[in-house]
């Protein structure tokens, strides 16, 4: 049964994070993935690190992250340039609160709109959000 079902495997290097050690009861992952175009990753690395990264450092630091990354993939089983970016809250209300410093940070910024779906294969964008019961951060 098992070789009849199609699955993937997903391996990612996380090449930027940061976190803060704990224990986490109720925890929640939220991430979104990108296929970036071919010869397009510094580029999405650069607008992450220069727009993302400062708005999860200011909430990492208010406690409303536990931690964040951005993945890329290392073993590939479909085509390569698949790109997370991940973060998690220590729980559900947390996610108010890091939405409304998205909104604050990129809600009247002229360049990371127009800029993702340029760097990206327009029908590659998923979102996800997961329940993680008890990490542990050390």
């Amino acid at each position: 049964m098992l070789a009849a079902s199609k699955h993937w495997d997903h391996l990612l290097v996380s090449r930027v994070h940061n976190f803060r050690s704990g224990k986490f009861d109720g925890a929640y992952l939220s991430g979104s993935m990108w296929r970036v175009k071919p010869g397009q990753g510094q580029a999405f690395v650069d607008i992450v690190k220069a727009k993302v990264i400062p708005a999860l450092e200011k909430e990492l630091a208010a406690g409303s992250v536990i931690f964040y990354s951005v993945d890329s993939a290392d073993y590939h089983t479909a085509a390569p340039g698949l790109v997370d970016v991940v973060y998690a809250g220590p729980d559900a209300a947390a996610f108010d609160k890091v939405d409304a410093a998205f909104e604050a940070a990129f809600g009247k910024d002229k360049e990371i709109g127009p800029a993702l779906p340029a760097l990206t294969e327009s029908d590659s964008h998923r979102d996800f959000l997961d329940r993680v019961t008890t990490p542990v951060i050390k």
